[in-house]
């Protein structure tokens, strides 16, 4: 049986799943590569020097590309253009009980973001939404 202090000790790190990530600098149409050979990938971290800076999700992306002009002005361009720049990043020991609550307290476009985790600063995996609350609710039983 679980007791509080076994559920508040219940570290996010160990949920976390390795997703891939691109430089500030790599272009649109490789994100677009990256996201057409794995159809189950829903997002991909732009780091730089080994640190989380943005967070490209499929749904964003081609919201962004499917626009007007949006193919023709993002495709050749730096991926760090059509990322999202404030991600929920958390620390690999940061606990899942905690780190539900912050996820859910995003703004309702952001509600379904995975979750980067990093340790020490540098990336380590994101969590995704389902896995989170998954994880939480076995915490709850």
């Amino acid at each position: 049986m679980l007791t509080y202090t076994n559920v508040s000790a219940m570290k996010i790190g160990r949920i976390a799943k390795k997703v891939p990530s691109v430089g500030p600098k790599v272009k649109s149409k490789e994100v677009d590569r990256l996201f057409s050979e794995n159809p189950n990938l829903r997002g991909i971290v732009v780091v730089e020097d080994e640190k989380p800076i943005g967070h490209i999700t499929r749904t964003h992306f081609y919201q962004k590309i499917g626009t007007l002009y949006g193919y023709n002005l993002y495709m050749g361009r730096e991926s760090k253009l059509v990322a999202k720049t404030n991600p929920l990043i958390v620390d690999y020991d940061h606990p899942i009980v905690e780190v539900s609550r912050m996820a859910m307290e995003r703004e309702e476009e952001d509600l379904y973001d995975d979750v980067i985790v990093t340790k020490n600063g540098e990336y380590v995996g994101v969590v995704s939404i389902r896995a989170l609350l998954n994880n939480f609710v076995e915490i709850q039983v």
